[in-house]
């Protein structure tokens, strides 16, 4: 029996260029309501139409795609989750989670965040 070997499809450029724009297009505004973050100030998360918070946001993306400046990056997430020991989804949203905080105190405390990335 012999096995048959599929030819892989060309890359196709328009449709990368495409999804990315797609990506990058602005979506409908979607309903604000206040939620009280952790000891912090209360924060504003956009809503369904229908109102409720235990439902994903309507125009809200749940994925995001980033691409690393550099390779320090990565190999810092690499060796986060070795310290923490958890997996690497979980490292990088809980890392997400803590520098969103920190860039929210800090932005609080200067006032101006134009000086809060380097």
């Amino acid at each position: 029996m012999a096995i048959k070997r599929r030819d892989k499809p060309a890359i196709d450029s328009a449709a990368i260029d495409s999804f990315g724009e797609a990506a990058d297009a602005p979506t409908p505004s979607a309903t604000v309501v206040a939620v009280p973050a952790t000891k912090a100030a209360p924060r504003t998360v956009p809503v369904a139409a229908s109102g409720t918070a235990s439902e994903w946001p309507s125009g809200m993306p749940k994925t995001f795609l980033l691409r690393y400046p550099d390779p320090s990056i990565p190999v810092a997430i690499e060796e986060l989750q070795e310290l923490v020991g958890r997996n690497k989804h979980q490292t990088v949203l809980l890392a997400l989670h803590r520098g969103i905080d920190a860039l929210r105190r800090e932005a609080r405390e200067l006032g101006d965040s134009a000086d809060l990335i380097k």
